[in-house]
């Protein structure tokens, strides 16, 4: 599972649109939306989803260690 967070930053960064991924799942746009507003995305969909976006491991990692950066949290909260 990972955070809506981390797939809607992994989704921005290969160039994917919400409409898109929507798309490919099966489902409309604004239930995208909640998907990645959650604060856990469940284990099915997640899988689902990084592999439409086509996401290695490291990638997955970086975009984690990226988010948990305190110098990113702040700002983000600011």
């Amino acid at each position: 599972m990972y955070s809506g967070q981390t797939i809607k930053v992994l989704r921005l960064l290969k160039g994917y649109s919400q409409q898109g991924i929507a798309k490919e799942l099966g489902i409309s746009q604004p239930a995208y939306s909640k998907l990645e507003k959650r604060k856990m995305v469940n284990k099915e969909s997640s899988r689902k989803i990084l592999a439409i976006i086509n996401c290695s491991p490291d990638e997955i990692r970086s975009v984690q260690q990226f988010i948990a950066d305190p110098i990113v949290s702040d700002h983000r909260t600011s």
